[in-house]
Formats: C-alpha cells, sequence, structure tokens
C-alpha cells in the first residue's frame, strides 16, 4: 500500500478515473487503511495475515501504512 500511495502521489492528479467515475484516491485510501486498522490494548495497528514478505508483522505493516497514510495526507 506504501508503493501504491507513493505512485498515486507521483501521478499528479487528486482523483483517478475509474468506471464509476472519479475517485479522490487520498481520501479513499485513508479511509480503506482506517477501517482495516485493529486495535488492541497497547494502541491500533496493520496487520496481514498472510506471511508472505513478512506482511504478519505488525511492527513493519504499521510502518508502511502509515508512510502511506502520510503520502494520501500530503497534500
Amino acid at each position: 500500500v506504501q508503493i501504491l500511495a507513493k505512485c498515486l502521489d507521483a501521478y499528479g492528479a487528486d482523483t483517478i478515473p475509474t468506471s464509476a467515475g472519479p475517485v479522490a484516491w487520498r481520501t479513499a485510501l485513508a479511509a480503506r487503511l482506517a477501517a482495516q486498522q485493529k486495535s488492541d490494548l497497547a494502541g491500533g495497528y496493520w496487520v496481514n495475515e498472510n506471511a508472505r514478505f513478512v506482511e504478519n508483522d505488525p511492527v513493519l505493516v504499521t510502518a508502511y501504512t502509515l508512510i502511506a497514510m502520510e503520502t494520501a495526507g500530503s497534500k
């Protein structure tokens, strides 16, 4: 998701065309990521249940997600 956010940011437009019409990708990405946040007593985090590319490590995935959110909110 971090690479997706960086690619969309490099694309240079705040909306992307889809078959359903233009989508404000920054808002859509941030909303999707916020909806996927998990929580426990220590706080919020993100994790992928798939262990491929170490995506089941909540520390790594949370760091990548925060970078993606920062990129999405950069404008």
